[in-house]
């Protein structure tokens, strides 16, 4: 097979090449699992979760409120009939935090059937309006103050 070139290739056809389609769907494929793969910081852990992740890049702040991505990786199967049937052992969240009131709500979730994000997704969700607490000790309060002390 020649060598890729502009001259060898006709431009339509490019990202049909042999050479050039490889890299072209591991760049695809690694876009749609950003969630899984993204850059976690490990913020705590308890008796059921192994690990609390925050994920630093995604971390947006406007005033006193905070958006942040979360990963909560669970030490054996979970099932939340209020969410399916299916077992779970990863949450991944976007959580809005109110800083000043510590408090929090869903903006959206995914529940996977692996450790840290892999496996299939179980269920995923629209944003939760409800504001719930964050408890002083909790994963949750781990997670706000990583939120909220982030400059």
């Amino acid at each position: 097979m020649p060598p890729l070139s502009a001259k060898t290739v006709p431009r339509r056809n490019r990202w049909l090449h042999p050479a050039v389609m490889p890299a072209f769907l591991l760049f695809a494929l690694s876009t749609f699992n950003s969630e899984a793969t993204a850059a976690w910081t490990r913020v705590g852990g308890n008796n059921d979760i192994s690990g609390a992740y925050a994920d630093p890049a995604s971390i947006q702040k406007a005033g006193e409120m905070v958006r942040m991505k979360s990963l909560l990786d669970f030490r054996s199967a979970r099932t939340d009939h209020s969410r399916g049937d299916d077992p779970y052992l990863t949450e991944i969240d976007l959580r809005e935090y109110d800083c000043k009131n510590r408090r929090y709500h869903l903006l959206r979730f995914s529940l996977r059937s692996g450790h840290m994000g892999d496996g299939k997704i179980v269920k995923s969700g629209p944003p939760i309006k409800d504001w719930w607490p964050v408890l002083p000790g909790s994963i949750g309060d781990a997670l706000l103050q990583f939120a909220c002390g982030k400059d």
